[in-house]
Formats: structure tokens, sequence, C-alpha cells
């Protein structure tokens, strides 16, 4: 179907404005073929080019000087206000084709091998221009033109003698006016008009006028591709500042590559870009980020490191470049098959290295014959770096990422090694500062265990000395020898003076932790607060003492009555005073006492003490129990009242042993308070937990709040009993706890000092236990 003209079409083929043709039309001149739907006028080729011929001898003779002068100001006006190079190329063309009137004009582009890389036209129909086909190869006059750099105007094309011919589908020209377009002493252009209209040939003066349009079309193409390579390098740092700025805010690798191959597709207008990556095991490339890719077949590709184009990037360590990828026979024979099914045949490969090590390929390629500049294939190499610093960039952090979760598990560890140990523990870096610590660390060393000592100051405020007391320099403790490299201190006994005043005594021991590259990392210290082992020494020395004192007391008092009733009766007749008698049976019932307790103890403690159990009823042991103190010297008149239920429900006990600890409890209030005051006894049923609790009251001396947790431990003697002369063991209450708990029972104290004590004890009844 013929193609028919727009209105604008017909006057670009014409030379003439667009406004100028439509007056044309409103008057009649020039009709049109057909209207579109819309109502827009559409005209054939040989009309326009008719009334073109009939309209061309006025036109000329109205073209004077001054209106050539006008025409050729807007012309150059026209190319110096435009920025795109293409653009000011085809400008130039339609610009020269109206200027000298020729029907047809052509601009053709070549590079410095003298081969044409563009061809603009004016005057040709699009089916025209498709039907030319490949882009001149500069034979022939086109030839001529190029070779010689200068202006040729030739009346009849098919006479001159380098004439070649037209090729087919070429419309039919005559005349013929070529001129060179110079930029700094190179041809960069020819500019060929043909056919002029109205006369058989170009004028002198055509060529003129052609010659100055080339010298401003020189400087607009100049200044069109300075403003195309400010714009391309803008966009490219653009681009490049983007990609620089996702590398430092993501450390993700996906997502970089996926950014580079896509600007890398935009900045230098290729059909395909993508990165293959280089597997560290098994020495292959995978493609991993791609822009472009049609074949399936390219997206799962696997190839060796060696093979094809980008073997050959990585072999030489350089950018790779190819203009037809299949007639290279080296890089291409491996993947031939899977190039050829993407359509790819220019291509660039650019390795993707960062300190030594090779990572992978970015490539860009082009479906059609392509020569890259060195300036695309700077910017190809530049974008590989930046691929290769976000890979660089990605595994360093997740090696960091990985050694980081590895020092905090093995922290952890530590720390939960340290937590469980029943010690105090804790590390000091060099510069004393508390790295690891236990909450045991933190009672000892702060009496607090909410308290953090983690970012501390060893020592806190501590003030250390001697066992006897002497003051101790902090260098001289166990942390401050492993610091000045004088240590391990292994148990190293010395007492601490915290800030709240407390004392305590502690066995350290301390080591110095080597570091990573030799020297010390810090000093790991281990302590014990042995206050406990030191009461029980004292209390040891305490029982020795009192032992020493309560055996030798009562077998001196024996052995003098004895030694007495020996010299001071005669042979065969025997008498004892009454008195005497009393004191030897009161000091054998305190040495009997004595060592009762401590084998009972000693049973106690092996678990040698079978209890038989049986239902008890607390009043008659409570009644049998202090009767049973009256006949002894140490209870005297002490008043006891009894406020024990007779509807109280039997316990399940062994009578005896709860007797003991009934009469212990007796003995001890009768002991600790004056011989007139009254003790009390109480016993009531806890039915929430079907328990029987009963409870010892004294009106004596009391005990200190800081010693209740200590008075049921073997050999503890308060300071005050200890001070007031009161004869004991410091086994009666201990036996009393071991009893209760062997009943599964419990026993407490509560006290006020000066005001009295009350000591209570709980056993099952006997209708929940039995």
């Amino acid at each position: 179907m013929k193609q028919h003209l727009s209105l604008r079409r017909a006057a670009l083929q014409m030379g003439v404005h667009h406004t100028t043709l439509a007056r044309a039309v409103q008057r009649g001149l020039l009709r049109p073929s057909m209207t579109t739907p819309g109502g827009q006028p559409r005209f054939s080729p040989e009309a326009v080019a008719s009334f073109a011929r009939s309209l061309r001898p006025a036109l000329l003779a109205r073209t004077g000087p001054r209106q050539a002068a006008s025409a050729f100001r807007q012309a150059a006006l026209l190319l110096t206000s435009e920025l795109r190079p293409d653009a000011v190329l085809q400008r130039l063309a339609v610009q020269a084709r109206r200027l000298v009137a020729a029907r047809y004009a052509a601009l053709a582009v070549m590079d410095q091998d003298g081969q044409v890389r563009q061809f603009f036209t004016a005057g040709l129909t699009a089916p025209q221009r498709r039907a030319l086909g490949a882009l001149p190869q500069g034979k022939g006059l086109l030839g001529v033109l190029f070779r010689s750099g200068k202006a040729l105007r030739v009346p009849d094309i098919a006479q001159h003698p380098a004439c070649a011919g037209f090729p087919p589908n070429h419309p039919p020209m005559r005349s013929l006016l070529g001129v060179p377009i110079l930029s700094r002493g190179r041809t960069i252009g020819n500019l060929y008009l043909a056919d002029k209209i109205g006369t058989l040939e170009f004028t002198a003066a055509d060529q003129r006028l052609i010659e100055d349009l080339a010298r401003h079309a020189a400087l607009a193409i100049h200044n069109a591709q300075l403003y195309q390579s400010a714009t391309r390098q803008a966009s490219q740092w653009q681009a490049l500042t983007s990609i620089f700025g996702t590398i430092t805010s993501s450390l993700d690798p996906r997502t970089v590559l996926r950014l580079v191959v896509k600007e890398a597709r935009r900045l230098l207008q290729v059909d395909v870009a993508f990165i293959a990556l280089l597997h560290p095991v098994r020495q292959e490339l995978r493609i991993t980020a791609w822009s472009g890719l049609r074949s399936r077949g390219m997206h799962r590709l696997h190839f060796a490191q060696h093979r094809g184009l980008g073997g050959a990037a990585l072999a030489s360590g350089r950018l790779v470049a190819v203009e037809d990828y299949h007639r290279t026979e080296r890089i291409a024979a491996p993947l031939s098959q899977e190039v050829g099914e993407e359509g790819l045949i220019s291509q660039v490969a650019a390795p993707l290295e960062t300190r030594g090590q090779q990572l992978g390929v970015l490539y860009v390629g082009m479906r059609a014959h392509r020569s890259f500049s060195k300036e695309e294939m700077d910017l190809v190499s530049q974008m590989a770096r930046l691929a290769a610093l976000a890979l660089d960039n990605a595994r360093l952090y997740a090696a960091e990422q990985a050694a980081h979760e590895k020092t905090a598990r093995a922290e952890a560890n530590l720390q939960a090694v340290m937590e469980h140990l029943p010690e105090s523990a804790f590390v000091v870096n060099p510069q004393r500062r508390v790295m690891l610590a236990n909450r045991a660390a933190s009672a000892v060393l702060l009496g607090a265990e909410g308290r953090r000592l983690l970012g501390r100051r060893h020592p806190f405020g501590l003030r250390f000395f001697h066992t006897d007391g002497r003051s101790m320099a902090y260098g001289d403790t166990p942390v401050g020898r492993c610091l000045t490299g004088r240590g391990p201190c292994l148990g190293q006994e010395l007492v601490i003076e915290r800030p709240d005043g407390v004392r305590l005594p502690l066995l350290v021991s301390a080591a110095a932790i080597p570091g990573p590259q030799g020297g010390m990392s810090g000093v790991v210290a281990v302590q014990q607060d042995i206050s406990h082992l030191k009461e029980v020494e004292q209390m040891k020395d305490d029982f020795l003492s009192m032992i020493t004192h309560d055996l030798k007391s009562p077998l001196t008092t024996i052995k003098g009555l004895a030694s007495s009733v020996l010299m001071d009766t005669a042979p065969g007749s025997v008498t004892v005073p009454l008195e005497w008698a009393k004191t030897i049976d009161a000091e054998t019932d305190r040495l009997n006492g004595l060592v009762d307790n401590l084998l009972d103890m000693s049973r106690i403690e092996a678990g040698v003490m079978p209890l038989e159990r049986e239902e008890c009823y607390l009043i008659e042991l409570v009644r049998e129990s202090i009767e049973h103190l009256r006949y002894t010297a140490s209870f005297g008149d002490h008043p006891v009242r009894i406020e024990v239920p007779t509807d109280l429900p039997p316990a399940f006990a062994d009578y005896t042993q709860i007797q003991r600890v009934v009469t212990n409890l007796l003995s001890n209030a009768a002991k600790y308070s004056e011989p007139d005051a009254e003790i009390t006894v109480r016993a009531l049923h806890r039915r929430e937990d079907s328990q029987l609790e009963v409870s010892v009251e004294d009106h004596g001396l009391g005990i200190l709040a800081s010693e209740l947790h200590k008075v049921f431990a073997k050999f503890y003697r308060s300071p005050h009993t200890l001070q007031g002369r009161r004869k004991g063991s410091g086994l009666g209450l201990a036996i009393c706890n071991a009893i209760v708990q062997a009943h599964g029972g419990a026993i407490w104290a509560r006290s006020r000092p000066g005001v009295g004590s009350i000591f209570t004890f709980t056993l099952p009844a006997a209708e929940e236990s039995q």
C-alpha cells in the first residue's frame, strides 16, 4: 500500500516551513490525496514532488542575497541550538537541503579508518530509506570526497569517472555537491547534496554557502560532543557514586551486583550485561547477576574458569574485548552454542579481582557489531572493580561476623562456666578494666550481687591487708603481681576491706592470660571467701578450749574429792560426805552429757541413728521433759507455762529424740535467762500443711540478728555467752536441728537482744504421715 505523507513530512521533503505548505493547501495549490479519520490531510509523494517542481522557479525568483543570508543565519542558529550529536547531524542534513534547494541530502559520519559509522538523510521517504539497506562503504564518489578532504561539485554523477553506480532501490540522482566537515584538521564527516531543484547543477555560490554551513556544523558537532561527553561522564559518575553508596550501605553482594549490571547496560547502551562469579571449590564460573539476557541456557550457565572470553580475561588479568565473538576461534569455540542462542556478537569481559584474588568476570555485549572505545572499556573496568569491592566487603564482613560469633560463643560459654563457679571469678585487661565477671564476684567485692563489675577498674576502692593485719600494696596482691609480670600467684590468703567497711578473708589465685601475638591480654582471678572456714576454725578452737575446760573441770573435782576421801578416811572404813557425793554425781552427769552429745552428733552425721517413729502426744512429751529437768541443778526453779491444747493430734515421730529436742530447748532457755524468768511452751496444729508447730519462748539475753543463722551450726557459741561465761559445748542446737530435719521438719529462731528468744520447730501430724 502506497504510503502518504503528513503535512509536516511533505514540508520537510520540499524544504519549506509547514505553515507555508498549509497556506498553499488552503489556496488549493496542493490537494490532499486522502484524509485520516481524525480529519488530518495526507499527500501522495508524487503530488508533493510535482508541487515542489512547480513552486521552485517562483521561490528562486524571490530568493536574493539578503534572503540567502537570512536563511543561512537561521540554519546556523538551529544547528548551534541543539546539544544532542545525532540531532545536530540530522538537522544539518535538513538545513543544508533547504539552504541550496536540493532534492536530497545525506550526511555520512566516518571513523578514523574511513568506515561509515552513521548515516543521516533528508528528502527520502521512510520506505526509500529502508530500501537503501546497509550503510555505504565509502566507494565511488563518496570515497573520492573522503580521501581528498575537499569539496566536490559534479553536474552529472553518472558521467564522473569515479562513479561506481547506484545500489539497488536507490533513487536516481543527477547533480552532486559534496562538502567535507572538518574539525581540528580532521574530517569527521561528509555532507552530500543531490539534485538541485530548478536547475541542472549546484553553483559555486551553493558550494560556498554549504562550506560555511559545514564550518558552523563542525563547531556545533564539537559542542554537542562535548556536551554529550560531559553528560555521559556525569551520568557515569552518578552511577558509580550510586554503586559505591550501595556498597557502603548494603552488605548484600547480590544487591550491588544487580545494580552494577543494570547501570553497565544503561551507561554503555549495550544489549546485555551480566556477572559470573568464580566458585572457590569447583573452579568454575557461574552467572549470578544479569540484565538483558533472554536465553534460559545463559541464566543457568556454568563453565570452567579457563573457557570463553571470561577465561581469557582471568588468565591475562586484564579486560578483553572482541568485535565478533564467533570469529575469535580460540575464545568462541567452547561457548559458541550458548552465546549463539543469546545472539551476542560484540563483547567485553573484565576480571573481578581484589587483593590478588580472582572473584569472577563482568561481561557486556551487543547483538550487533560494535567497536568499544577506550573510554567505554575504562568504564567497564571501573564497574568491575566496584563489583569486586562489594564482593570483598561482603566476604570480609561474613568472616568478621563468623569470628565475632565464635568469640561471642566462647565468651558466653566462659561466662556460663564462670557463673556456675561457687567461687567469685573475674577477668581484667592490662588496663585493669573488668572484661568478665560472675555474680559471686559482685557479691564478694561489692557486697551487692545486683551491681555489675563489667567495665569498672580494679580494685573498685578495695583495701588489702595481710593475714596478720598489715596493709598490703596493690602490686603485692595476686592480680597486681600478674599485671606486673611477677605471677602467677596461687592460693594466697589476704584480707580485703570493701568500701562499706566490711572485711573479708579471701583465698586468691591469679594467672596471666597469654595474648594472640605473645605478651599478656589480661589476668584471670579466682577468689574464695574463707570467712566460714575461719569461723569453723575458730569454733574448733573454741570447742577444743571448751572440751579441755569442761572435761578437766569435772575430772579435777572428782579427782580432788576422791583424793580427799582417801586421805581423810582410815583404811577399812570409807565415809563419804553427802555433799561430796552429790558433787561427784553432778560432775559425772556433765561428763556423760558431753560425751553423749559428741557421740550422738557423730551418729547423726554418719546416718546411723535410726528413728523409731510412733504416735506421740505433745502434751505428755512436754510435761515429761519438764519433770526430767526439775531434777537437774542447771534448770533451777524456772516457772514454765504450757500452752499445748489437749485435743492436739499426735505427732508421728521418735518419742525419745523429740523429747531430747524439747529438753535441749528448755535447758537452753533456762541457761540464758534469769533464775526466776518464765519459760513458755506452745504448740498448735497447722491444718493447711498438717504440721505440728512447737515453740519454746524465754525472756533471756536474746540473740543478735547477725547471729541467728549461725546458732544451729556445730560448736557455735555466741560471743555474748562467752562473755557471760555460760557453759555449753555448742552442740545442743546443732543436734536439735539434725533430729528435726531427720523427721522432715524445720527449726528456726526469732530473737530480740535483751528481750528474749523463741525457738520453733515443726513435725508431721500422725493422721497424715501414716
